[in-house]
């Protein structure tokens, strides 16, 4: 199948034989015989058939030739696309490979997040437990220092005793009794 000129050829070829069938059968009707009516129109049946079958032939040998020339642009094209694919392949095992490691340094990272949320909670109790032990020893100190001053009330001015036996002025100064 190599020329260009090959399917002219061929179909020059395929006619010259339609054409030497078509001139016997035409020879065969005007022959003496006018019995053979039925066979005549076989054989021009068939003709027919036969002259269908080799325009298929032929048309059928054209693209052959046709897909025969194009099969080396496809297969150079097949395989640019397989290598194309095979670099896809490894780009995707690449990527796959990847995200797994981005997957382990988030679950690392949300691991520390954890330990770290965790510290910040125990240092949030400390400092409250804190806050509320330093809250406690300025109430305890307050109320320390209002017990002296009841008590610096309570005591004789005189004496500086505490007294248990109290008299009151008209001033309400108290004072012991022994000291009166």
């Amino acid at each position: 199948m190599g020329s260009a000129g090959e399917p002219e050829r061929k179909r020059r070829h395929f006619s010259s034989i339609s054409t030497t069938a078509g001139a016997a059968a035409k020879n065969h009707l005007l022959s003496p015989y006018p019995d053979d009516k039925k066979v005549i129109l076989q054989l021009k049946t068939r003709e027919d058939q036969v002259t269908k079958l080799i325009e298929g032939g032929w048309q059928s040998s054209v693209a052959l030739g046709n897909a025969q020339r194009r099969l080396p642009d496809v297969q150079i094209k097949s395989q640019g696309l397989g290598h194309s694919m095979n670099e896809t392949q490894i780009q995707l095992m690449k990527n796959r490979f990847e995200a797994t490691e981005l997957l382990i340094e988030l679950e690392r990272e949300i691991f520390n997040k954890k330990r770290i949320d965790e510290g910040i909670e125990t240092m949030t109790i400390k400092a409250t437990t804190q806050q509320l032990q330093t809250d406690g020893s300025v109430l305890l100190e307050k109320l320390r220092q209002q017990m002296r001053e009841y008590k610096g009330i309570l005591k004789c001015r005189i004496c500086r005793d505490r007294q248990k036996e109290v008299v009151i002025a008209k001033c309400y100064h108290l004072f012991s009794l022994n000291v009166l």
